[in-house]
């Protein structure tokens, strides 16, 4: 019976939803019967280690734990980078697989797939084609590089596709769906409800807002008018909850504002896992966030996100009517908050596929076996 081997890597929370959706579709292929097997490799490179950040999702997620966990842990993005690369380099000479999978935009993205191909094997991209045209940002530059040298693109929606396409990569490059949708859909029937309300939140009347990106964290003036805005909005139109980062908490801190949203009744919480992150979605009046992740959350459950974020990730869910970008300026800020609709009575877009993006992916490698 021949056996398909897979290595997948990841590094961060934004990844574990994905690679959780594949690996599912996996036990799903080997229970059919059919006659091609497949063996997968989970390789975390440790850049988010705590319980808060990795544990908990791997729990929720029903996702088993990592065959190598590299340590890595935090700091700067070079130093990930390279010892991400240099550690997953290692293992691919202990662990040879047909093909190394990478997930989404983060450093261990970048770095699995440098590693795949300094170790001369096939590469696949799970999110392909996502673009911002800020080749300053990070992740727009992992993007670029890994779907450059990919042998295989998986895109999550027409418009990634068409990227690809546009940057004559068409070879190869196959659009599935999101695995966030996948996720969405099974564990919807299982979701843990009434978190909101266990602490202190009335469903239907909050605003879930996450921060984390660099370009928002690592800006004075930027994070300063965003703790502006959720404190405006928390005193002026309804409350608002955020589970801090640790990047956002340091970079509060280091701003000398510690303690600031609290006081003027913001709900700040530690980081959640995914159920409890989920049921906030569900029960919220409108998302405030700049995650690609959390936006497409709000979009699958008929939530409206405004982005402090003069980008998107996914335009075609403001082309929807479902999001918004702009300035991260308090007053342009407010004003799309305060005008943002309510919940909404929408099943999920048929932008991001059907729900079986995993197990497209797996159908597509079974075909491509040898």
């Amino acid at each position: 019976m021949p056996v398909l081997k897979l290595l997948f890597v990841v590094g961060s929370r934004p990844q574990f939803p994905k690679v959780a959706a594949v690996a599912r579709a996996i036990a799903k292929h080997n229970a059919s019967g059919d006659a091609t097997q497949i063996e997968h490799c989970l390789v975390h490179t440790g850049q988010h280690y705590d319980d808060s950040m990795n544990d908990v999702f791997f729990r929720e997620l029903e996702l088993r734990k990592p065959d190598f966990n590299l340590e890595v842990g935090s700091g700067s993005i070079g130093y990930q980078t390279g010892a991400s690369i240099e550690r997953i380099y290692d293992t691919l000479g202990t662990w040879v697989p047909d093909w190394v999978v990478v997930f989404g935009d983060t450093n261990a993205t970048l770095a699995g797939g440098i590693a795949a191909q300094q170790r001369h094997l096939r590469l696949a991209h799970v999110e392909a084609g996502i673009r911002t045209g800020n080749l300053h940002q990070a992740e727009e530059l992992n993007r670029v590089i890994v779907d450059r040298i990919a042998d295989l693109r998986f895109s999550a929606t027409a418009a990634t596709l068409n990227n690809l396409w546009d940057e004559n990569l068409s070879a190869n490059s196959f659009f599935v769906g999101d695995t966030m949708l996948d996720n969405y859909m099974h564990f919807l029937p299982k979701r843990e409800m009434g978190f909101a309300a266990s602490i202190g939140l009335k469903p239907g009347h909050y605003i879930y807002s996450t921060i984390h990106r660099a370009e928002n964290t690592d800006y004075p003036e930027r994070l300063g008018a965003i703790i502006d805005t959720l404190i405006a909005v928390n005193n002026e139109m309804m409350p608002v909850v955020i589970p801090l980062h640790p990047r956002t908490r340091a970079a509060i801190e280091r701003l000398g504002r510690t303690g600031e949203l609290e006081e003027a009744g913001v709900k700040v919480i530690d980081p959640i896992g995914f159920n409890r992150s989920q049921s906030l979605v569900e029960d919220c009046y409108l998302v405030y966030s700049d995650s690609g992740g959390l936006l497409r959350e709000a979009c699958f459950s008929g939530h409206f996100c405004v982005i402090p974020w003069e980008y998107t990730t996914f335009p075609e869910i403001n082309e929807v009517g479902m999001a918004n970008c702009g300035r991260v300026v308090k007053d342009e800020m407010l004003k799309r908050l305060f005008d943002a609709p309510g919940p909404q009575d929408r099943e999920s877009i048929t932008n991001f596929g059907n729900g079986t993006a995993g197990e497209q992916i797996v159908a597509k490698f079974v075909e491509l076996i040898g």
